[in-house]
């Protein structure tokens, strides 16, 4: 019996300088003696976890409290992003035909400007397509001086009416094949201007085919050599144009459907210095959201098409996108130093009578940076404890060794 006393008084004595630590005032030098422990509670012995402050002790604790209320709830949604060309702001030059380079007038971070030549090919397949599209021209100009020279006839009553519609199908015929011709020079990248100054005599066509870069921007990168032989559709360069780029975010299935064109965002560096008031920001929005995971990165991309900033981002560059987010539903929501995370999950003290407080378990729906979304345990109108947490466990902890 002496023994089970011992003991139980080495526990409080333990617990009260536990207790006088954690919560001791501000004001040091204090001569104050520690609080009594907490008197026994009814509704702890019925299992209930309930811990009742003398006003002693809440004087000395002086525990904040958060009154919970169901509002509309706001967080910020973080998330690794990579930096890619805007969609209209690359073009990949690849071969039209087969051929050799023979010449090369933009090279490797060179900055060229639409329409601007970027290299010279010499092809006999060239060749043959413009030699066909001058055959076809050549017939077909004939035909026309032969249909009109037979209109007039008929007309006179000279030929036959047959001799007209005869000729009125052979002009049909080379029209056709000369459109085919020009068609497939057309893909080739062979502009209006170039087949007027054919038609006008103005140049005369050869074996090299000039191709024009599409966009404004920098030559990217060079596969190919002055001398080179290349196939049709292979890459040669690739030219850039760094104005605007698309930074593309990657966050989980849940939070996507949470995040939607329009949806404000805020892209940063993701290194060290992210967090320094100097460090590159961006504030955008969601241009568009991917309906399917990224087979690599196991997460719904998220696009963001912005013009860049002095350079910034580089297309590349691995950036954080952090997603403003309201939901539309109320919920509750309260401080993350109001929980206590446990093996058996997470829990609060609520105040349910003055110095008396119960310990809860909570669900929880989302963690951020500074709150946690509440989906049971709590109601609006319950008061929270949100400071002190630590000396109130202690206190729950006595209580139960008490018991």
């Amino acid at each position: 019996m002496w023994t089970e006393k011992t003991n139980l008084l080495k526990g409080i004595v333990i617990i009260s300088l536990l207790i006088g630590g954690c919560s001791k005032p501000e004001t040091s030098g204090s001569s104050e003696q520690v609080p009594s422990p907490p008197s026994l509670s009814s509704e702890a012995q019925t299992g209930r976890s309930v811990i009742t402050l003398s006003d002693e002790q809440a004087a000395e604790l002086n525990v904040r409290t958060f009154t919970v209320s169901s509002d509309p709830v706001s967080f910020t949604i973080n998330a690794p992003g990579t930096v890619y060309p805007a969609p209209e702001n690359i073009s990949i030059i690849s071969a039209p035909i087969s051929g050799r380079v023979v010449e090369i007038f933009a090279h490797e971070g060179e900055t060229v400007k639409k329409n601007e030549p970027l290299l010279a090919l010499e092809s006999l397949d060239y060749a043959n397509l413009l030699a066909d599209y001058l055959e076809n021209q050549a017939e077909a100009k004939y035909l026309e001086q032969q249909l009109e020279r037979d209109r007039q006839l008929v007309e006179k009553e000279i030929s036959p009416q047959r001799t007209l519609d005869r000729a009125e199908a052979d002009f049909i015929r080379a029209s056709t094949k000369l459109q085919a011709a020009k068609a497939r020079l057309s893909a080739l990248g062979i502009t209006a201007d170039q087949f007027d100054a054919w038609e006008n005599n103005e140049s005369e066509p050869n074996a090299r085919l000039t191709l024009y870069s599409p966009i404004e921007g920098t030559v990217n990168q060079h596969l190919i050599d002055l001398g080179t032989s290349v196939n049709s559709n292979q890459k040669m360069l690739d030219i850039v144009n760094k104005s605007k780029v698309l930074v593309r975010g990657f966050v989980s299935p849940e939070d996507a459907t949470l995040i939607q064109s329009g949806t404000q965002v805020e892209i940063t560096q993701r290194n060290e210095d992210a967090g320094n008031e100097n460090s590159k920001r961006i504030l955008a929005s969601v241009t568009t959201v991917n309906p399917t995971l990224d087979e690599i990165n196991r997460a719904i991309p998220v696009n963001i098409i912005i013009p860049t900033q002095n350079g910034w981002p580089v297309i590349g560059q691995n950036v954080r996108t952090s997603y403003d987010i309201t939901t539309s539903e109320s919920g509750v929501t309260i401080p993350l130093s109001a929980i206590q995370f446990e093996k058996d999950g997470a829990t609060v003290f609520v105040l349910t009578y003055p110095n008396t407080f119960e310990k809860r378990s909570i669900g929880i729906n989302r963690v951020t940076e500074k709150i946690a979304v509440v989906h049971s345990g709590l109601k609006p109108g319950d008061v929270v404890a949100t400071s002190q947490i630590f000396s109130l466990k202690a206190l729950e902890k006595f209580e139960e060794f008490a018991d």
